[in-house]
């Protein structure tokens, strides 16, 4: 799955942007008509004319960017969808090759055949594509569009930094551009957190309408670990952006929720029941804010029965309640706790306490479970070991080919140490997001004792695979087919990751996604580094 469209946000703005720099020589009316045919064609998904005419526009107009790009992008549409029209994809792909190739060779100096070669390079790692978009870059300085596509090619082939000095120029020759400003802004958010606040303000004031807006805020309320703060730029996010006009906004809000439900539980409620009436009819998301809903008031419920005195209600309301998805489950834990005290339940708020901790480990609660036990830190930690491991299976061995060499590996090798088995594939950009975070992990515990084994699960993209992992010290290996992850390891989304302790044992499932989780699973490897630097079994 080559050029997934979820695979790098950059790729979407490029799409977008004006070309500049070459020149589109001689569009006559003939090839005009034809483009204009073809998207036509694309609004009502009969691919296969929309190609057809958009080579027809080419053939007339052989400098013709738009049509080029747009038969290109068509192409891959079709095959990325396993459409009937497959072959129709691959000839076009083929025979397009070979059209630029007899072009270029007639006439070296235009820009704009390097540049259509690149699109139509059909190899799995696109090292050709990187090297026609560089040709057309040295016989045009200003052709705007090889800059992008070059961006979009070394984002695929992992060369993030190469990739930000792109979208910087990309920038820099449409700086009243939008969405040029929103790609460069997005890609210096992992290396320089500071830059991405300030163009963000930037692209705020300048570009506020701009749906691009919603996703630069969005990723800043990801990056703040202070919660107050989080709160505030999420408040800002909903109110710029209106969740029921922007999907990211929509998907956010469940960040504020949690943020809310952690400090201010009606307000969490109040939050959801707006979202259920702001969504549409019969809609996924309006059913997730109905449960989001639900949980929240069975929270809120809770906190009235205590102060009530009802102690043993708060039970019967928190019983059947599960946190969302990427919900912290400490409020309910608390509430939990604190009733049973007051019943008068000597023990119980420990034992619910500890078999939280043991689930997640938790800033929040540690604290809490302290005061409430009468055992010196020690046995509290051994308790809480004790209840971890009676719910952590050993995981089954498997023998896999490494992406690099070929030399099969053994997962039952690495015994002994704390490993993260990580399940991804190329073509899904949270795979890829997360390497960046996972490498810091790997450098930071590594010396301890922590081990990182990746999974492509999709053997077709091993090439790129195993061009990405390059850039990474994690032990990358592949799946034999797309099936054995969720078969073997019950995997049923991308990117998935189990931590296994030095016994082989599944002791956590972790999650990356947002600020949180990201640092729940650094608590998660503290602990099992601790816990086996003490010689524990």
């Amino acid at each position: 799955m080559k050029r997934c469209q979820f695979l790098i946000i950059a790729i979407i703005f490029c799409g977008t942007l004006p070309t500049v720099g070459v020149s589109q020589y001689n569009l006559g009316a003939d090839g005009r008509n034809e483009y204009a045919r073809g998207q036509a064609y694309l609004k009502i998904n009969y691919f296969d004319a929309a190609m057809q005419s958009f080579r027809k526009a080419v053939e007339i107009n052989p400098d013709y960017i738009a049509a080029i790009k747009a038969l290109a992008g068509t192409a891959r549409t079709v095959k990325q969808r396993m459409d009937p029209k497959l072959r129709l994809s691959f000839t076009t792909m083929l025979t397009m090759r070979k059209f630029y190739a007899a072009k270029a060779a007639a006439d070296p100096k235009n820009a704009v055949y390097q540049w259509a070669l690149g699109q139509f390079d059909e190899s799995p790692t696109e090292e050709e594509a990187e090297r026609c978009y560089r040709n057309a870059i040295s016989l045009d300085a200003g052709f705007l569009e090889a800059y992008q596509s070059l961006a979009s090619t070394l984002l695929y082939r992992g060369k993030v930094a190469d990739a930000r000095v792109m979208l910087r120029k990309v920038y820099e020759l449409s700086s009243t551009d939008p969405e040029a400003m929103a790609a460069y802004t997005l890609h210096v958010n992992e290396e320089d957190p500071s830059l991405y606040v300030r163009l963000t303000e930037e692209f705020l004031r300048q570009f506020r309408e701009n749906a691009a807006g919603a996703d630069l805020i969005a990723r800043m309320a990801a990056n703040e670990s202070d919660l107050a703060t989080r709160i505030t730029t999420l408040e800002r996010l909903k109110a710029l952006y209106p969740p029921n006009e922007s999907e990211v906004t929509e998907w956010y809000m469940r960040f504020l929720f949690d943020a809310y439900l952690r400090t201010n539980p009606p307000n969490a409620l109040s939050l959801a029941q707006e979202m259920t009436r702001l969504m549409p009819v019969r809609s996924f998301a309006k059913m997730d804010w109905q449960y989001f809903s639900e949980y929240a008031q069975s929270l809120v419920l809770a906190r009235s029965l205590l102060d009530q005195n009802s102690y043993a209600e708060v039970s019967n309301s928190l019983a059947e309640a599960k946190p969302p998805y990427l919900v912290s489950p400490d409020p309910q834990t608390i509430l939990r706790a604190e009733a049973a005290a007051k019943s008068g339940k000597a023990n119980r708020p420990y034992e619910i306490l500890v078999s939280a901790m043991a689930e997640q480990p938790s800033e929040t609660l540690k604290p809490i479970l302290m005061r409430y036990s009468v055992k010196p830190p020690a046995q509290v930690e051994e308790d809480i070991w004790s209840a971890r491991l009676k719910k952590a299976p050993t995981v089954k061995d498997f023998v896999l080919p490494a992406l690099r060499d070929g030399k099969n590996v053994r997962l039952n090798e690495y015994r002994g140490r704390v490993v993260l088995l990580n399940f991804w594939y190329p073509g899904d950009r949270a795979s890829r997001e997360e390497f960046l975070y996972l490498q810091k992990m790997l450098d930071r515990y590594g010396p301890q004792g922590f081990t990182i084994i990746t999974i492509n699960i999709k053997p077709e993209e091993n090439a790129i695979a195993a061009v990405l992992m390059d850039r990474y010290n994690f032990v990358a290996l592949c799946a034999p087919d797309d099936k054995w992850a969720g078969k073997n390891y019950q995997i049923d989304r991308l990117p998935a990751s189990i931590l296994i302790d030095r016994q082989g044992r599944a002791v956590f499932r972790p999650e990356f996604w947002g600020s949180d989780p990201r640092h729940t699973c650094e608590l998660e490897v503290e602990a099992m580094l601790a816990y086996a630097s003490k010689g524990r079994q």
